[in-house]
């Protein structure tokens, strides 16, 4: 098993870029799950998880008409 010191140089500085990522998207997750624990306690919770599943259940629809062409006013959006 290779030793630390034995890593080159970029290889170390593209791990500290990649963990100063991790921490940005980290920082950003704690950031929603605080907004969420709001409005849990404010009773809002029911209504973000309606919109959520209303999104969740277009892109189900999108995803599963991926082999058609999409149709706008009667015509091909192809056309």
């Amino acid at each position: 098993m290779p030793s630390f010191w034995s890593c080159s140089y970029s290889k170390i500085v593209n791990f500290v870029d990649d963990l100063a990522i991790f921490k940005k998207e980290v920082t950003y997750l704690k950031d929603e799950l605080l907004e969420v624990r709001k409005l849990v306690k404010v009773g809002n919770a029911i209504k973000v998880t309606s919109v959520n599943q209303e999104e969740n259940s277009m892109d189900d629809i999108v995803d599963t008409n991926d082999d058609f062409e999409t149709i706008k006013n009667g015509r091909s959006a192809n056309a």
